[in-house]
């Protein structure tokens, strides 16, 4: 029969686990050799925990991967070495996966690209602003219309129209919000 390599290690430990704890007890009761038994007790806990981390290691890598898409790096890599192919499909998957994420990835932020590129450019101003006012964004048309060059806040256009402010709900201020930038042409 043909054992992956993984299986075969599993086997392998558990089997060495096994000796290990009766050595130790033959030793402990028939022999009466306490501190030989002691050592082969350290030499059983070793093992047991080299066992369990060796079968964690899936976990582990499952875990990175999963992570490593929730937190969109994909700079992750999965090794499968002398694991046995049932591992090696598994890595295979998650690099398909990982290769379809980033492939995802990119299309979209070309079309955010070409979304930004086309709202920068349209004739019509646009402001994109939070409801505490705080502007998010404004096109060069917007810039245009309004004679300013850039702007944090909303308040920054009660200058140039109180209404404006107004009409979505903002009191207009009676100073001006010190988070403006300084235009050539308009303070605001």
């Amino acid at each position: 029969m043909i054992y992956s390599r993984f299986r075969f290690v599993v086997v392998l430990r558990t089997l060495l686990i096994a000796i290990t704890v009766g050595l130790s007890i033959f030793l402990f009761v028939k022999l009466d050799m306490v501190l030989l038994a002691l050592l082969l007790f350290a030499l059983l806990v070793y093992q047991i925990y080299s066992l369990i981390r060796f079968n964690e290691k899936t976990n582990r890598d499952l875990n990175r991967f999963l992570d490593s898409i929730r937190f969109s790096d994909f700079s992750q890599t999965f090794s499968s070495a002398n694991l046995g192919p049932t591992f090696q499909d598994l890595k295979a998957s998650f690099e398909r996966v990982t290769q379809e994420f980033l492939k995802v990835r990119a299309e979209k932020e070309e079309r955010f690209q070409y979304f930004q590129t086309v709202v920068e450019h349209v004739g019509t101003g646009l402001i994109s602003f939070r409801a505490d006012g705080e502007i998010e964004f404004m096109n060069k048309a917007a810039s245009q219309i309004l004679d300013i060059e850039a702007a944090r806040s909303i308040h920054s256009f009660e200058k140039i129209s109180p209404e404006f402010v107004q009409t979505y709900g903002f009191q207009t201020q009676d100073r001006w919000t010190t988070d403006t930038y300084r235009s050539p042409r308009h303070t605001v």
